[in-house]
């Protein structure tokens, strides 16, 4: 949600001019990469190069915000210690931050309208803060790493003997470098660098500004977390549509290919298939029906009137198939030939119908191919009846 990019911004005075201390970085691969660092006078100047999407950290430290040594040897909360510093002070109506060093304790104070009207005059330019430090607090991320004495835009922390007051700050805008764990940073953006520490890095921060923060930090996550959802969601949007209408002309395509005119050659091709279905059809037909008609009626006539009242007949087929019929293949008969299946009730009865079927003229000979007992009374019989040359 936070990004990879950061900003911190400090707010000084040096001879009772405001200055504005931009700092951009950029997390990559676990560095940290200075990307600009500008300093500006106005805010018109600066709402310029403020990137609204990204995380920006403020430091107020003019002289609106005063900072004071606390002694070491004082115990407690927070409040113990500034009122150590600011003895009889109204805490309802101040900010505190309070930050300690191996040899000091260091206490800045401001009153809360002061931080308000600059949150006001921020929003007036488009820019809102995620964190607000006071004077150098935040600079105790940075000792670790640098030790004392360290200098930053207006003010020179641990130099000289007076352990009461460590702090002194300067009438020179501050244009050196210092080297932070092989960082090159300028002095003026020194207290920027470590507010963005704070960020990268939370600690147990010591003051009364947890609601004020609470507020800045959740209204940028809000805002960014909007504006990402929101251009994540026209993107799906916007992949589906580009999807959906490549697929719709994809099948368009093929609808107006099938639903255009046929060329010649098409249609040649077409007609010489359905000239060809024909003519097989036209082969199975004649191969059917190329039997003399008349002396199989003849035959199956006689085969009729010749039934006994104690046969039933169940089948009588004429050239039976040898093969179940397939595509694109010949019909096969069995070709004179005439298969006969029933029932009979009277095997004397029966047996004098077969010898009477061979001595017709046309029938060449019948051959029982079957002969099964279904009940005590009744017989299943299957009879093959070949004809002779004269029949067929």
């Amino acid at each position: 949600m936070e990004g990879n990019t950061y900003q911190g911004l400090e707010i000084f005075e040096v001879n009772g001019q405001t200055n504005f201390a931009l700092l951009h970085l950029r997390r990559k691969k676990g560095e940290l990469d200075i990307m600009s660092s500008k300093t500006f006078v106005s805010f018109e100047e600066l709402s310029k190069s403020i990137a609204k999407n990204y995380v920006l950290q403020v430091v107020l430290n003019t002289g609106k915000v005063l900072t004071k040594a606390a002694p070491m040897e004082a115990t407690g909360t927070p409040d113990h210690s500034v009122h150590q510093a600011f003895p009889n002070l109204d805490m309802e109506l101040f900010y505190y931050q309070v930050f300690d060093s191996h040899s000091f304790r260091m206490v800045s104070i401001t009153k809360k309208t002061i931080v308000d009207t600059l949150l006001d005059e921020l929003e007036g330019y488009g820019i809102f803060p995620t964190h607000v430090s006071l004077g150098i607090s935040d600079i105790e991320l940075v000792l670790p790493f640098h030790g004392l004495p360290i200098q930053g835009s207006n003010f020179i922390l641990g130099e000289g003997t007076n352990e009461n007051q460590p702090l002194k700050h300067i009438a020179v805008l501050n244009k050196e470098k210092m080297d932070v764990q092989g960082l090159e940073l300028p002095k003026v953006h020194l207290l920027g660098f470590a507010s963005i520490l704070r960020f990268l890095f939370p600690s147990n921060e010591k003051h009364n500004m947890s609601g004020i923060n609470s507020i800045l930090a959740n209204r940028f996550k809000n805002g960014r977390f909007y504006k990402m959802g929101l251009c994540l969601g026209l993107g799906s949007i916007l992949t589906i549509l580009i999807i959906n209408f490549l697929v719709f002309s994809h099948y368009r395509s093929l609808s107006t290919d099938l639903q255009g005119p046929i060329d010649l050659e098409q249609q040649a091709e077409l007609v010489q298939k359905v000239k060809a279905r024909v003519l097989d059809k036209e082969k199975k037909l004649s191969s059917i029906l190329g039997s003399n008609n008349t002396h199989v009626t003849k035959f199956l006539d006689q085969i009729g009137s010749s039934i006994p009242e104690t046969v039933l007949l169940e089948v009588l087929d004429y050239q039976p198939l040898l093969r179940p019929i397939q595509q694109k293949k010949p019909i096969s008969l069995e070709k004179g030939q005439i298969l006969v299946s029933g029932f009979t009730k009277d095997k004397m009865a029966f047996s004098e119908w077969t010898a009477n079927l061979e001595q017709m003229d046309g029938i060449g000979a019948v051959e029982i191919q079957g002969y099964e007992y279904t009940t005590t009374n009744t017989d299943h019989f299957l009879l093959k009846i070949a004809l002779d040359a004269t029949g067929q």
